[in-house]
């Protein structure tokens, strides 16, 4: 029913739009996921590594996107505004939030 209320909208309404943009949209798992989902919390990258990564005693491996296209995107903007010399395996997770303050769809 919330779905088919969020598609009865007029194309152009910002809930819309913004909706149907997330595959998990489109399955009744994946709505409970992205709408509803009890646990989610969101974290920046800084966040993310001084609050439960380094409480686990875990340290970032690398930076991973599910689609091949973003992933390659991501990649190249980080060595057009980085380089390659001081962090060859785009590990700076500083770094990554900078980009995505920059591009706040960088990661989804």
């Amino acid at each position: 029913a919330f779905r088919r209320e969020v598609l009865a909208l007029d194309a152009g309404d910002e809930v819309r739009d913004l909706l149907v943009h997330f595959r998990e949209f489109f399955t009744f798992a994946g709505i409970l996921d992205l709408l509803f989902h009890p646990l989610e919390t969101a974290f920046t990258f800084p966040e993310l590594v001084a609050g439960p990564v380094h409480s686990a005693g875990l340290r970032p491996v690398g930076v991973f996107f599910p689609d091949v296209n973003a992933d390659l995107a991501a990649r190249r903007a980080f060595r057009e505004r980085f380089g390659d010399e001081s962090d060859p395996l785009m590990l700076d997770v500083a770094r990554w939030h900078a980009l995505e303050e920059d591009d706040p769809e960088l990661f989804g």
